[in-house]
């Protein structure tokens, strides 16, 4: 249909349907659904007023209760609790997964559609307004008004704070004594980092292989719980039981050929089990796609599993975009972490792998492998280095670099690795 545009003309409000966009709706719905570690990221841009359609507006709402609550999403148990079949039906028959980039395209493609219904239903009270014969002059003036506030209104960001509010949450905090940093377990690191590691860090834990760096992070793991923390640890490498010989194997310095054989030294067995069965340290079987692990640590963080996350390691992480080089793989998956600790107000730990060119000397932020963009998405970046012997030997010390501090200084440690290639537990000296 042709618009009328000459205004001698009455207009009919046939010629202009409310604004509104069911497919992307569902399409948005369904990305939410299926990939849920999406929705902490757009959770301050995501509202009930992007859904025009009843049914997609019952959905949401269910979805962000769910959310809200802390419980499992996926299209299973939205399903359960939404008693809209045909609707759900058609959200479930698109085709794909959202990434980060599409879902933010689409919410803002709606926020969009969003304000021109919201003009649309100001500017059909206005004509309300103009043809009620009596319709008082004071209405009439304060029509435009209205329409501007409206417009002010749809600009306003949800991500906008005051500097006084954040002062006086920093202010509360401090009086309540409220921990903001989860400690490293190791006093020099914490003294370095103020306490430890805060809310939206991404840490980098890089070494060459063997160095050590997977107990390292499962040290600071098991002192974060012991301060009350849960810690998520996402091993691409080990298998749950691995992860549980090596941490009973460092806590009681048990050899692990003698755990696996089942003769131990149950006295110090027990003990290690004791001050490691708490409830605080959760294990999570994540596959390696960066999908994957972003749904474990949202899935882990609704039911209140992770307070700081630690994960090993990045080279082994993909995307599930096969046609992108290394480079660009990796580049993603940092700053889609970095967004994901932000989003969700937790640590998050990220173990990576040193270029070969650091096997002889110290290790700097450019020897992080396969991208640059570690160094950038990284708050803190932590570098061990096997130290060696007159005769090029290792022996059980280990340098720690604080290469990277966004916060602080950096600076440089020396611990000691007690023990043998059977069980490890890193000291500081």
């Amino acid at each position: 249909m042709k618009r009328n545009t000459d205004f001698r003309e009455p207009l009919q409000l046939a010629e202009f349907p409310i604004p509104y966009e069911e497919n992307l709706e569902r399409k948005l719905l369904f990305e939410l659904i299926t990939s849920p570690e999406l929705i902490p990221e757009n959770l301050n841009i995501l509202c009930e007023g992007l859904f025009y359609d009843r049914d997609a507006k019952e959905v949401y709402k269910v979805l962000r209760a769910m959310y809200d609550a802390r419980e499992t999403i996926d299209m299973v148990s939205v399903c359960a609790r939404v008693d809209k079949t045909y609707f759900l039906n058609q959200i479930a028959s698109q085709i794909g997964y959202g990434t980060d980039m599409q879902v933010r395209s689409h919410i803002t493609t709606l926020q969009v559609v969003m304000q021109r219904r919201r003009l649309y239903f100001e500017a059909i009270r206005n004509l309300q307004i103009a043809s009620n014969e009596a319709t008082q002059l004071s209405e009439v003036m304060d029509a435009p008004t209205a329409l501007t506030r409206t417009l002010e209104q749809d600009m306003n960001s949800e991500t906008t704070r005051s500097v006084g509010e954040v002062i006086n949450e920093i202010a509360e905090k401090v009086s309540k004594g409220t921990e903001t940093h989860i400690t490293t377990g190791f006093n020099t690191l914490n003294w370095f980092t103020y306490g430890g590691f805060t809310a939206g860090n991404l840490v980098v834990l890089a070494a060459r292989p063997s160095v050590g760096k997977s107990m390292f992070m499962m040290q600071m793991a098991r002192a974060a719980t012991i301060a009350g923390y849960n810690a998520l640890i996402l091993s691409l490498e080990m298998t749950n039981i691995e992860l549980g010989e090596r941490l009973l194997s460092s806590t009681g310095l048990l050899d692990k050929r003698d755990i696996a054989a089942g003769k131990v030294d149950w006295e110090n067995f027990d003990k290690a089990k004791q001050m490691l069965n708490n409830g605080k340290m959760w294990f999570d079987d994540a596959q390696a796609t960066a999908d994957d692990v972003c749904t474990a640590i949202t899935l882990n963080a609704l039911k209140g599993r992770c307070d700081i996350v630690y994960i090993d390691y990045l080279q082994l992480m993909s995307t599930s975009d096969s046609d992108k080089n290394l480079y660009r793989q990796v580049t993603e998956m940092t700053k889609r972490l970095k967004k994901l600790a932000k989003s969700l107000k937790i640590p998050i730990v990220l173990l990576c792998q040193l270029n070969r060119d650091a096997a002889n000397r110290t290790p700097q932020l450019q020897d992080l492998r396969d991208s640059g963009s570690i160094e950038q998405d990284a708050d803190i970046v932590i570098m061990l280095e096997r130290v060696r012997n007159e005769f090029g030997e290792n022996t059980n010390e280990v340098n720690m670099y604080l290469q990277k501090n966004r916060a602080g200084a950096g600076g440089g440690l020396k611990i000691a690795c007690r023990g043998n290639e059977n069980y490890t537990h890193f000291v500081e000296i």
